[in-house]
């Protein structure tokens, strides 16, 4: 090149296309609008109580300029929710952190009688079974512990000791047809 010469440079600047708006759309919807932008996709299936399908988060964030054929990462709803372990609560505390969590299907199943106080009204077992994604509709059924105190005994006193009304010895342990202590 002379000098004085006047050099023209081209610069190349790979397009870009801004990510479109895609949460709350059906994912068939969104990934026609990440193609309509020369954008791709990555699916990550989430427990959220949006309908089974539905996009409820991406990144990057809309409107984000971007190359052509960047993935867009897309969180779609299994329209399930987990179910959190309730075992051992309150009913009432049970109930409010089941409705918490977007289960409002709780009922009280049988009661189960215990003879321990401090598990009166408390939660014995949960169906389902916890720890698993359900639909938010599902029915969720608590059994509840209910006390009943221990049968009586009811018998009487033994005479004072050294007062013996009867020179024949003491008859021997047993137990009555009920299963408790004969008197």
């Amino acid at each position: 090149v002379k000098d004085g010469a006047v050099v023209t440079y081209h610069l190349y600047a790979q397009p870009k296309y801004n990510v479109p708006p895609v949460e709350g759309k059906q994912l068939s919807a969104a990934i026609a609008d990440l193609h309509a932008a020369h954008m791709s996709y990555t699916k990550k299936s989430v427990n959220n109580s949006a309908p089974a399908g539905q996009v409820v988060q991406q990144s990057p964030a809309p409107y984000t300029p971007e190359p052509a054929n960047f993935k867009v990462t897309l969180e779609v709803s299994t329209g399930k929710l987990k179910l959190p372990d309730v075992k051992g609560m309150s009913y009432d505390d049970a109930q409010t952190k089941l409705n918490s969590a977007g289960f409002n299907s709780v009922v009280r199943g049988d009661s189960v009688p215990t003879t321990d106080k401090s598990k009166d009204g408390k939660v014995k077992d949960e169906n389902p079974s916890p720890g698993i994604a359900y639909d938010p509709n599902q029915k969720v059924t608590l059994t509840v512990y209910a006390y009943q105190a221990p049968p009586s005994t009811n018998c009487p006193s033994s005479p004072p000791a050294g007062s013996s009304s009867s020179t024949s010895p003491p008859a021997a342990s047993s137990s009555s047809p009920s299963g408790g202590p004969s008197c």
